[in-house]
């Protein structure tokens, strides 16, 4: 026996991990293929070339004849009759079965036909769909056949191929049906060892992806939210997961579906739009010239923000696609927020895909934020640039922003230098008194990534940028945090040149930046030789920092409407 085993491992296990390093290699560099017809066809061909080239090479055995003489219908009145003496004892367990297993059906083929709605976006007759699996599953008992529901997965792979009409899964079976009738022996000839190789293969690429991002949002998650969701939900994972070890099945299911309808009532009960933001409430937190904040205030009516919650499947994505098709036809950005979304599952995504569809043939583009599994939404999403994806909400805001400033004010964009009298600074200034001012200041440059102060420094000058822009950066309990970015045309540093006090923040150029440069020794000989270009100084500065509060005050009345 050891040696039979031994002789085995040898030869059968090398044999299949090959076979399956080769299905996964034709998946990842060939994905048009089909990948397990082509290891069927690869693993037959090399097991009989092997058999017949070293016919005492240990492969295993394959499938065999399978004798179907006398085969015939089951007729329910000598079924029931057989089973009758026992029927007491095991009337739970058909009961029951019949009753999960028909509940689980029917999940799963609505799910099965929203899915196909959303590949191929056509209505789909869900009634007419249930009522016809019903029906057959009245029949296949009677000739012996067993419980069966739509697959999901079954159906995405179809559409991939390119099946686009109901008769490609008639065609499908009748391949197979023809392929048996036709061919019996190539099909009794099959090795088992291919077999086992590929429901290998099945059975990896079936891992769900969320199991495995909902495990580890429930023990690293970030939010507390976000991990009491996630902890739900590896809860009834666990629960039927169990139940089948055990071997008992149905109560799992059982148990599955009655914690799933629990989290799903939970989850329900919130509408999965939790905030929608229009007409300017919502604002990035960088600091622009007054120009720029003019300018965007008369495009701020084509944003929309949408901020969601709970989880984003098949139950609620329609309600996001209805409040995006609400929107005003000005809306050109759409924001979607994914910050309290604890899990987008495959319906949800592709929704999605239909949103984003949509969108783009309305003129509209689809921003997405705060959207953890990015290589899943950029398969499911259909924008010809690829999905806009932003680590946060601030930084889609931003991205818009300069949108609308680079299409609008040509010297607004980042590798043009703004003239100083186009300032903040230098708009506040009366021009002979700014003309004055230039022979005090120095121009100076810093390159992407460079720091202009850090916190601790002493506050000994400031700078008017007119190329590039900067994150105002502080050291927080819970991490460091950008505070703020200020862009071409503003002022950076103002606050702690009138202090006198050591600089409270780090301030990092996002990108090349320019400015003009003036420091507290070229201020004191201002002060000495030109007292009333100090004085304009020191108004610009005021001017500046008053329009700031009221934009921040303007915006926490907004925000709070």
């Amino acid at each position: 026996m050891a040696a039979d085993f031994s002789l085995a491992t040898i030869t059968r296990l090398p044999f299949g991990l090959a076979l399956i390093a080769v299905m996964a290699m034709i998946t990842r560099h060939a994905p048009k293929v089909p990948a397990l017809l082509a290891g069927l066809i690869i693993g037959y061909v090399i097991y009989h070339a092997a058999r017949l080239w070293a016919p005492d090479i240990e492969l295993g055995p394959v499938i065999g004849s399978i004798d179907i003489e006398g085969w015939a219908p089951v007729s329910m009145i000598e079924a029931a009759s057989t089973l009758r003496l026992g029927l007491k004892h095991i009337w739970w367990t058909l009961i029951a079965g019949s009753l999960t297993l028909a509940i689980v059906g029917t999940l799963d083929t609505v799910f099965t036909l929203r899915t196909a709605r959303n590949l191929a976006d056509i209505q789909v007759g869900q009634d007419r769909a249930l009522v016809g699996l019903g029906m057959a599953n009245l029949v296949s008992p009677m000739m012996g056949g067993l419980f069966v529901s739509t697959s999901a997965a079954l159906t995405a792979a179809n559409y991939r191929a390119g099946g686009r009409m109901r008769t490609s899964t008639f065609a499908s079976r009748a391949v197979l049906l023809a392929a048996i009738l036709a061919f019996p022996n190539l099909i009794f000839s099959m090795p088992l060892v291919v077999l086992s190789a590929i429901l290998v293969f099945v059975g990896i690429n079936t891992i769900d992806r969320w199991a495995l991002r909902t495990a580890r949002q429930a023990l690293l998650g970030d939010s507390a939210v976000g991990r009491s969701q996630a902890r739900r939900n590896m809860a009834v994972v666990a629960a039927v997961a169990l139940a089948t070890v055990l071997g008992q099945p149905v109560i799992g299911a059982v148990v599955g579906v009655a914690l799933a309808c629990i989290v799903f009532m939970i989850e329900m009960s919130r509408p999965v739009v939790r905030r929608k933001e229009i007409v300017g409430k919502t604002r990035s937190r960088r600091i622009r010239s007054t120009a720029q904040t003019e300018l965007l205030a008369i495009h701020e009516r084509e944003l929309a923000v949408l901020e969601l919650q709970g989880v984003l499947f098949f139950g609620n994505a329609d309600e996001l696609a209805e409040e995006i098709d609400r929107l005003p036809s000005v809306v050109r950005v759409i924001i979607l927020d994914f910050r309290a979304v604890s899990d987008v599952d495959a319906s949800g995504a592709l929704t999605l895909q239909q949103i984003s569809a949509r969108s783009a043939r309305r003129g509209q583009r689809l921003f997405f934020s705060d959207f953890r599994d990015a290589e899943a939404l950029e398969e499911f999403t259909s924008q010809s640039d690829g999905p806009n994806i932003y680590p946060d909400l601030e930084a889609a805001l931003e991205r818009f922003e300069e949108e609308i400033v680079e299409r609008t004010d040509s010297t607004a964009r980042s590798v043009i230098e703004v003239p100083l009298e186009r300032t903040d600074f230098g708009m506040t200034m009366a021009p002979e008194d700014l003309k004055m001012l230039m022979s005090y200041l120095d121009r100076v440059e810093f390159p992407k990534g460079a720091v202009l102060c850090r916190a601790g420094d002493q506050a000994d000058r400031l700078w008017m940028l007119t190329r590039g822009c900067i994150s105002v950066w502080v050291d927080a309990p819970g991490g460091r945090r950008r505070l703020a970015s200020i862009g071409a045309g503003c002022t950076v540093g103002e606050m702690g040149f009138l202090t006198e006090r050591p600089r409270s923040t780090d301030v990092i150029a996002d990108e090349d930046v320019v400015a003009y440069e003036l420091t507290s020794s070229a201020a004191n000989k201002i002060s000495k030789a030109r007292p009333h270009i100090a004085q304009a100084v020191l108004r610009s500065i005021a001017r500046q920092l008053s329009d700031r509060l009221r934009n921040a005050t303007e915006d926490l009345r907004m925000s709070h409407m």
